[in-house]
This record gives structure tokens, C-alpha cells and sequence, in this order.
């Protein structure tokens, strides 16, 4: 139906229908990583890493294309040493 969710396309095109589509994003909706005077898209570090988990850049811009409000919630985490 047209104007409703009816289920999702994964990273690997893969489709999952359902009746209902609840999106609980996190941090990772448009992350950036800051590391000192550097900043990165990102989700997460891997812990015991270098390596980073990739943000949610695709969901963000389709809800963008959809007109959906996004915005970010301060989180309070106090920058780590």
C-alpha cells in the first residue's frame, strides 16, 4: 500500500516483509566517530580494533527522501581517554 511501511530491504537486497515496521536506530543513524581533532562516519569501534562498524547512511537518506523527521538526542557519554 501506498504511504505505509509493508517490510524492509536489507544491506544485501534482501526483503523481509511484515505487517508492521518498528525502527529503533540507535546510534548509528547518520554516527560520526570523533577521535581527538578527527571525525569519521561510523557506528562503533570493534572492540580490541581499529576497525569500525559502518553508520546507517542508507536508512537515513531514504527516511530523509520520505520527508520523516531525524534528528539526534544528546547522549551525555563523556569523551573517553
Amino acid at each position: 500500500p501506498v504511504g505505509r511501511a509493508c517490510g524492509v530491504v536489507t544491506a544485501d537486497g534482501s526483503e523481509l516483509r511484515a505487517r508492521a515496521v518498528v525502527l529503533t536506530t540507535g546510534t548509528f543513524l547518520r554516527g560520526v566517530v570523533h577521535v581527538g581533532r578527527e571525525s569519521r562516519p561510523a557506528g562503533r569501534f570493534v572492540s580490541t580494533s581499529e576497525a569500525v562498524e559502518p553508520p546507517s547512511t542508507g536508512l537515513a537518506a531514504t527516511l530523509g527522501r520520505l520527508a520523516l523527521p531525524l534528528d539526534r538526542l544528546k547522549t551525555g557519554t563523556p569523551p573517553r581517554l
